[in-house]
């Protein structure tokens, strides 16, 4: 039986059951453990088929329902609600059911408006970077990078000398990527390390921050300008390369063959096809000179950005514009504006869970859920971590021996309270991927074992919190223990069990009987000729032997040269017996064996369960089910309320 038909069941009798109301009569009981009045009505008239209640319909539905509550009780009584397999595939069910009450959706999409609205806007950026130079840092380490980077901000804030930023980056800074010292140009939402973002996007244009701590280091961050955001635009270009070996002179020569192309342009010339004639770039060169759609830090030098973006009509070009590579003409052929929430709201939810915000969602979340649950913290346990984490790294086996020792009470939420010990077996889950201070790591990691526990707390509370919840769990309980319990008492057991099946045959022969006789024996697939006359050869000397498909096996070798099927056919049931005795086409040809034969014999009624056993099989286990349900009415006492029963409506 297929575990999901089972489900199906289940589900559809058990779904939206109840909850027990106060002063809620018993019904039944099933050994002792109590079925309510509004259950038991809802799930009857959940599943009867007339509109009102009928007491036949009602009788036959009790006894289905004890049936299948002696069941679960065996499978309890068994103890498979213990074993692993079980609260594996159980505890995966319910994490499914939980997942939609536990999700913060309210501070995800808060989070994320915050950042769309960012999107926004462009922030043209300079600094001064002062970097870490280890990957796992105490508080010590980072203070002499600190005192360089204040040092570094007095020179360029001096109010009577100040340094200008671009050459106190040339001289100061270790990010000398860009050709001009410290400059990042034109930034927007999600392109930078959160601290960096949070930083520029609360400063004020022209103004010069304090030292900002990210992971790599401490950056003076200069805010040149803001502006809103510049959407997108759909451009092409004509590019005409340089190199670093070529003389001015060629370079001039590069230059001048731009220009002719740029008058010619003027001069109404066609874009797509002067570019295919005559770009180096030849993969955009073959589409006209297409690039495509380009946004703020996209990667293209800032120069070709720039220029791109201060085309404002559809078929506008620019004049050669200069970049590393040579020399570009740039030419719009789309524009559109930055796209609505809507749009976006999946790739920015996305980002906010997983991205480097996913810090600040935390806090978010730890807030919300502190509302309904107040948490307790050891601050005495929780300072003496933080101490040791000033002199060793938290995921560091000096720290996490010392940290074993304090072994005190550190966390409690709602009714469930966790040591020190725990928070260090949480510590060893994880390591730093990237720069961290020992500090600010450990104080990431109780937030995040604080929101683990919260949530935990928060699971826990559910079923009593929400009664759809408690019901579709408990469906989800009872319906593994069924299929588990059924599988063993009957399925598996009726599949396995030959000698019942053979009996079960003998004693109720009778019952099986076949309008017209069908044929047993074998089909027989050969892949040529040879090994089809070595098979009729084998056949005819050993008719009427049990073992002749292992006689035909035989002539395999490294490939397989003959396949057989074994069966009792009547018509409609095999292809190639439907060809050979009832005239039918044959639509389902092996193209590996094309040549076969038929070796069988016609029977009028079944010898031998093996002919009927798909239906024998499923007789018996009606069979075995009866018995056993028997068994279990014996085994554990049932108790109806007749008066109770009586009020069902």
């Amino acid at each position: 039986m297929n575990k999901k038909i089972v489900f199906s069941l289940i589900v559809l009798v058990f779904f939206g059951t109840l909850s027990a109301q106060k002063n809620d009569p018993v019904v039944l009981k099933i050994n002792g453990n109590p079925v309510t009045k509004s259950e038991f009505e809802y799930i009857y008239h959940k599943n009867s088929s007339a509109g009102e209640t009928d007491k036949k319909s009602l009788d036959d539905y009790l006894n289905l329902f004890v049936n299948y509550k002696l069941k679960v009780e065996e499978a309890k009584f068994l103890k498979m609600d213990t074993v692993a397999s079980f609260l594996k595939e159980y505890s995966g069910y319910k994490a499914q059911l939980a997942d939609p009450y536990l999700q913060d959706t309210i501070s995800e999409l808060a989070l994320a408006k915050k950042y769309y609205d960012r999107l926004g806007e462009n922030l043209e950026v300079s600094h001064i970077l002062i970097p870490f130079t280890q990957k796992k840092m105490l508080p010590a380490d980072t203070l002499d990078a600190y005192n360089k980077a204040l040092d570094v901000w007095k020179k360029v804030t001096d109010a009577s000398h100040p340094i200008p930023f671009e050459k106190a980056a040339a001289e100061f800074s270790s990010d000398h990527s860009g050709k001009r010292p410290g400059y990042l140009g034109w930034v927007t939402a999600n392109m930078l390390v959160a601290p960096f973002e949070n930083a520029i996007y609360n400063m004020k244009a022209g103004s010069i921050s304090l030292p900002i701590r990210t992971n790599f280091g401490y950056h003076i961050i200069l805010l040149h300008s803001r502006r809103p955001d510049i959407g997108e635009s759909r451009v092409a270009h004509i590019m005409f390369a340089t190199n670093a070996q070529m003389t001015p002179k060629q370079v001039d020569s590069v230059y001048s063959q731009a220009e002719i192309i740029y008058q010619k342009l003027v001069a109404g010339g066609d874009y797509a096809q002067l570019a295919k004639e005559y770009s180096f770039d030849k993969y955009s060169s073959e589409h006209g000179g297409e690039i495509g759609w380009v946004k703020v830090g996209a990667r293209f030098p800032s120069e070709w950005l720039e220029a791109s973006f201060s085309l404002k009509e559809v078929n506008d070009f620019t004049k050669p514009i200069k970049t590393d590579y040579g020399y570009h003409i740039i030419k719009l052929l789309e524009k559109k504006p930055r796209e609505p929430f809507t749009a976006l709201k999946s790739q920015i939810m996305n980002y906010v869970k997983n991205g480097d915000h996913k810090k600040e969602l935390d806090a978010l979340k730890i807030a919300k859920l502190k509302t309904d649950i107040k948490p307790e913290v050891n601050s005495k346990a929780y300072l003496a971590l933080l101490g040791l984490s000033n002199t060793e790294f938290p995921c560091d086996s000096a720290f996490l021996a010392h940290a074993q020792k304090i072994k005190q009470p550190f966390l409690k939420v709602d009714k469930n309270t966790y040591t020190t010990d725990d928070f260090v077996e949480f510590l060893k889950i994880e390591k730093p991927r990237t720069t961290a201070v020992s500090t600010e790591y450990l104080t990431d990691r109780f937030n995040s074992f604080l929101l683990t526990k919260l949530n935990h707390a928060k699971e826990q509370s559910l079923s009593s919190k929400y009664p759809e919840f408690k019901n579709l769990s408990n469906e989800y309980f009872d319906g593994i223990l069924l299929f588990d319990i059924m599988n063993r008492e009957v399925w598996q057991k009726a599949e396995k069990d030959t000698a019942g099946l053979e009996k079960y045959f003998a004693d109720n022969k009778a019952k099986y009987t076949w309008g017209q006789p069908k044929h047993k024996g074998y089909v027989i697939h050969c892949k040529d000729k040879s090994v089809l006359n070595k098979a009729k050869e084998i056949v005819a000397q050993n008719k009427g032997k049990n073992n002749l498909p292992q006689l035909l096996s035989s002539l395999n070798d490294s490939i397989g040269r003959v396949t057989i099927e074994v069966g009792t056919w009547g018509e409609g049931d095999n292809a190639y017996v439907d060809k050979e005795f009832y005239g039918k086409e044959n639509k389902k040809e092996m193209k590996a064996y094309p040549l076969y034969f038929i070796e069988a014999r016609s029977i009028t009624a079944p010898e031998d369960y093996i002919d009927v056993k798909g239906q024998i099989v499923s007789d018996y286990q009606d069979y075995l089910e009866k018995i056993w349900v028997e068994s279990l009415h014996k085994k554990y006492k049932v108790e109806v309320n007749k008066k109770v029963l009586g009020t069902v409506k």
